[in-house]
Formats: structure tokens, C-alpha cells, sequence
């Protein structure tokens, strides 16, 4: 009995989450549930508070954390209107870096603050169908300075890129690497360079339901562990290991 009520006195405190399937951020089959799960874990980890992840699409994580069910969930972008309903974290977990892939002997002249596409006239820029670029990128392409090849993965584009039938990709920097990793040889892969292509990150937070107060505890003893873990080189560090693929199981 003493036992017993001594481990209930030590027993972590447990937050739960939920989660949705973004590669190589977030996914169930991951090593680590992913990049993004294993630095929010860690950053709880260090404030002595564990992490519960249950997988939902998209709009239902969301739902189950407004409506109090789970008491947070990642990695969402600021919205306005979600401010009435959850707390954002201090600091993003994920930085969403959009990349011009490239082939190494592609002399490429390009100030991604600048934005001037002139400097790319004539190149063939690959794309993904659905996908919104940027407003400059599209006059660019509407004033025939670039040309756009649009396609349904990424997979394909990195293909085409490879195999020279288009000059330049655009993608997100780890979705990036998660396909080539999976998809293709450390020799072609060592044959491709990158180079921002947008001046502005995305960010992506934690976020934690308003409908319980313990949650602005919690945000605060998030936001401690991550500034610890940043600190610590360990956030960089397990975004290197993601880059390299050793989170694919």
C-alpha cells in the first residue's frame, strides 16, 4: 500500500495530444512519430510532463482539442479566428523553408529577397498540381520569363529534375528530402542542391484547448522546454537526423 501510493505521488503528469499524418513532421509510422512529435516530447520531457499521441485526420485533431476532448494538438499555423479557442506556443515547432531544388552543375543566380526571376529567364521550373506559389513566381510565369511544369508528386518532379527535363523544383526543404530519402540513391540525392526560393518561413505551433485551465500551465512549461531544447543544439540536431531519414522506419 505505501508502495503503491509513493509511485502515485512520483507518477508523471500526461498530456494528451492529438496528431495528424504530415511526412516527415508527423506521421505514425515514424521513428519518434516524427521530427515535429519527438521535439514537442522532448521539450514536455525536460519539464517532467509525458506526451499521449492519438492520430486523426486533419479537421477531427482539431475539433477534439476545441471541443476539450484532447488538450492540444501539432503543429498548426496562426489563424486569427483560433485565437478565441486555443493557445498558440510561444515559438513555432516546425519552420515551413520552401526550396528551389537543383541540379549541382545548374549555375543558378538567384537573391531569394529580391525575388527577381529575371535572373532565372528561361529555366523550366517544376511544380505541384493544387499547390498556391507565389504571387511572384506566378507573374513570372504568366510574363513567359519562366516556364512551369506542373505535376501530381513530387516524386515525379524529382524524376524529371534528375533526368533533366526541368531545370529548377519548388518544395518544402523536409517534405523535400522525406521523398528523396525514401525514393532515391545517396547518389543522386549528393547530385542536387538547394536554395531558399521564399523570403518568409512558415510557422507551425502547439496548440492547447482554452476549454481547460491547466493549459496555461502547460503552455508555459512547454514553451520553457523548448527554449532548453533549442538551446541545447537537440531541436537543429533531430531536424539533421530527419534530413538524413533516420527517423524512416
Amino acid at each position: 500500500m505505501l508502495f503503491s501510493l509513493s509511485c502515485s505521488l512520483f507518477a508523471k503528469e500526461t498530456i494528451r495530444l492529438t496528431n495528424g499524418e504530415w511526412l516527415p513532421y508527423m506521421s505514425a509510422t515514424l521513428k519518434h512519430k516524427g521530427v515535429a512529435s519527438r521535439i514537442v516530447s522532448e521539450a514536455f520531457a525536460l519539464e517532467g510532463i509525458d506526451v499521449e499521441y492519438t492520430f486523426f485526420p486533419w479537421k477531427r485533431a482539431y475539433a477534439l482539442v476545441t471541443n476539450g476532448e484532447f488538450d492540444g494538438s501539432l503543429a498548426w499555423a496562426s489563424k486569427k479566428e483560433r485565437e478565441k479557442e486555443v493557445y498558440y506556443s510561444k515559438e513555432g515547432v516546425i519552420l515551413g523553408q520552401t526550396m528551389f531544388f537543383y541540379k549541382n552543375d545548374l549555375e543558378l543566380s538567384w537573391h531569394v529577397k529580391k525575388q527577381n526571376y529575371e535572373n532565372l529567364k528561361g529555366l523550366t521550373i517544376g511544380t505541384l498540381i493544387g499547390y498556391k506559389y507565389l504571387d511572384v513566381f506566378d507573374i513570372a510565369v504568366k510574363n513567359k520569363i519562366v516556364n512551369e511544369q506542373k505535376v501530381s508528386t513530387l516524386e515525379i518532379n524529382f524524376k524529371k529534375l534528375l533526368n533533366n527535363r526541368i531545370d529548377l523544383l519548388i518544395s518544402n526543404k523536409d517534405v523535400a528530402y522525406n521523398v528523396l530519402n525514401q525514393s532515391f540513391s545517396k547518389k543522386e540525392i549528393s547530385s542536387l542542391s538547394s536554395i531558399e526560393y521564399n523570403p518568409e518561413m512558415t510557422v507551425y505551433y502547439l496548440i492547447l484547448s482554452k476549454k481547460h485551465k491547466k493549459n496555461v500551465r502547460l503552455m508555459k512549461l512547454f514553451n520553457s522546454g523548448l527554449k532548453k531544447l533549442k538551446e541545447s543544439g537537440k531541436y537543429d540536431q533531430y531536424y539533421k537526423e530527419s534530413r538524413a531519414g533516420d527517423y524512416i522506419n
